[in-house]
């Protein structure tokens, strides 16, 4: 598990790093997880925020423990990243669901886009793994459910949103059984094509990863 936890977040740490490089074009992003009844919200640099770099959020820890400790989400590991030319995001988590029945985990990252030109195409890219059910909106489009490995790509065209703009990825997940797991990535990018190829091979290797943990 915990082999499986470290290659996991080196690859998310790669994407990160090539992100904060092509430089950040947002501001006030926010990590944000709901059961449907509690909500926990990451603001960008505070202080469970586990990342000093604007535009990135990194959060590890439980979520919505009970008074006797116990919490029904627990070695959550999530990252949402904004930034690029002129705009580019992704949310990736890795987490474990103790609870015996249904538990739902709402994961969103929302942030705002400075950019002088209007949003016009997007490409929606997802991959990872499932013991439940995983589907994922965006201000863009929705895709899902998935349950297993999966893998999928969208391109939208003719969006037209005018600068500045509010970008949200949300994942929203549904587990039935203790210790199941998910692992999964989302991207809402604009960027230049070379790029987009890196993170779809970022995506692909947590598919592959989680279909790995599962053997």
């Amino acid at each position: 598990m915990k082999r499986f936890n470290n290659l996991w977040l080196l690859g998310i740490v790669v994407c990160a790093t090539v992100l904060i490089s092509m430089g950040t074009a947002s501001a006030n992003p926010v990590l944000k997880f709901s059961n449907g009844s509690d909500t926990f919200l990451v603001p960008d640099n505070s202080s469970s925020d586990l990342n000093s770099e604007s535009g990135v959020i990194v959060y590890v820890g439980d979520l919505f423990a009970h008074d006797n400790g116990w919490s029904p989400w627990s070695s959550v590991t999530t990252i949402g990243v904004s930034g690029g030319t002129p705009n580019l995001m992704e949310l990736s988590s890795n987490l474990l669901s103790r609870a015996g029945g249904a538990n739902f985990l709402e994961i969103s990252y929302s942030d705002t886009f400075n950019s002088p030109n209007p949003l016009q195409e997007a490409i929606t890219k997802v991959g990872g793994y499932t013991d439940g059910t995983v589907e994922f909106n965006s201000t863009i489009l929705s895709l899902g459910p998935y349950s297993g490995s999966f893998s999928d790509t969208s391109v939208t065209t003719g969006l037209n949103i005018g600068a500045p703009y509010l970008l949200t990825l949300e994942a929203d997940i549904t587990q039935w059984f203790d210790q199941s797991i998910s692992t999964f990535g989302q991207t809402v990018s604009v960027a230049e094509p070379s790029t987009l190829i890196l993170l779809g091979s970022g995506l692909a290797g947590l598919a592959g990863l989680g279909a790995w943990r599962r053997k």
